[in-house]
């Protein structure tokens, strides 16, 4: 029989040849991992500044003539189409100044006529013939303007969209050019900001466009420019307008307050920027894996501006050209063999798996 010392001597031989398959069966793991080869792009400045979300087209509108108001049509807040009439002037007296006019006018054009007819036969001079023409189309040219003015009692919506403010009421007097009414269209939105001298000095280089909203500060999302104003208000600053792609537009309303990020692209100088999953914090320093002969070692590094394309600037302790891991860094240890499974492109944005 086997005494309890010989008993203990081979449970121990067991565990250790045990143990030691197990090392050999984990060290003979070699991780997949995805890389990146860092390269120098053009470094990038991010400018937040505050912004307004306002309908696609505002307008003012006014009556071409003077008169008393004699119908509202629609109140504020409702829909109209392009085209339709919003309100209407009392038109008696216009109707009166056409039927006047009228009459004039075909007095003058068969006078004109006989005399057409007369210089035909020679029978009057070119003077006479050239004050019936100009006679005639004066008299046609009052005629028509009294058309105009008659057809201009209708203030008609130049486009369609909603009544913002109606600034007078049915029976009062408005004189020509003066805002009756102002509609707004928000079948598609913009975004209104007002940027430095020392921004708009560096328009040249603007890159990107980003907004985000109070309600939800983390999502960004992606504007077109429309237009800088080049000169500056009383304050020196100067506006810019962005228009909002209308699959960025949901749930937004004029009057919502946003945030813009103007991205600047400076060209003198060069820095790497890397995946913001490439990067990871170990003692409340930010590190980054460098894979060399198929091994990762930590690699203490300096970061700057996180950019809306889910990149990052290294400022230092990376250079150009090093092969970086881009995912599953929290993960790894040092000196981990590891294998490239395939190499990131500086396209892929974010370098995400």
């Amino acid at each position: 029989m086997f005494n309890k010392k010989t008993i203990l001597f081979f449970i121990t031989v067991v565990f250790m040849i045990s143990s030691c398959k197990s090392e050999k069966s984990q060290e003979k793991i070699i991780r997949p991992v995805k890389t990146l080869k860092t390269e120098s792009r053009p470094s990038l400045t991010v400018h937040d500044f505050p912004g307004v979300i306002k309908a696609g087209k505002e307008a003012k509108l006014a009556f071409r003539v003077s008169g008393t108001i004699d119908s509202l049509y629609f109140r504020e807040g409702q829909f109209v189409s392009e085209g339709q009439v919003i309100a209407k002037i009392d038109d008696r007296d216009y109707k009166l100044q056409v039927k006047a006019t009228k009459a004039k006018y075909e007095e003058i054009k068969a006078e004109a006529e006989r005399v057409f007819e007369l210089y035909k036969r020679k029978s009057v001079s070119k003077s006479d013939y050239d004050k019936a023409f100009a006679g005639e189309k004066m008299a046609e040219s009052k005629y028509q303007s009294a058309l105009n003015q008659l057809e201009d009692t209708a203030l008609k919506a130049p486009f369609s969209g909603y009544i913002q403010n109606i600034f007078f009421d049915a029976h009062e007097t408005v004189n020509k050019g003066l805002p009756t009414v102002s509609m707004i269209d928000i079948s598609f939105l913009r975004i209104e900001t007002e940027i430095p001298t020392k921004v708009y000095l560096q328009a040249d280089n603007f890159s990107d466009f980003y907004f985000n909203c109070e309600e939800d500060k983390s999502v960004k999302k992606a504007l077109k420019l429309k237009s800088v104003r080049k000169k500056s208000n009383m304050n020196e600053l100067y506006k810019m307008i962005f228009e909002i792609p209308s699959d960025s537009a949901e749930n937004l309303v004029p009057g919502m307050v946003a945030n813009v990020e103007i991205i600047i692209k400076n060209n003198d100088e060069t820095k790497i920027s890397i995946p913001v999953n490439a990067v990871f914090s170990q003692n409340n320093k930010s590190c980054a894996w460098v894979l060399k002969d198929d091994k990762v070692y930590k690699r203490n590094i300096s970061v700057g501006d996180v950019f809306s394309d889910g990149t990052i600037s290294v400022l230092s302790g990376l250079k150009e050209n090093e092969i970086i891991v881009t995912a599953g860094v929290h993960t790894l240890k040092e000196g981990q063999q590891v294998k490239k499974i395939s190499e990131t492109s500086s396209d892929n944005v974010g370098g995400l798996l």
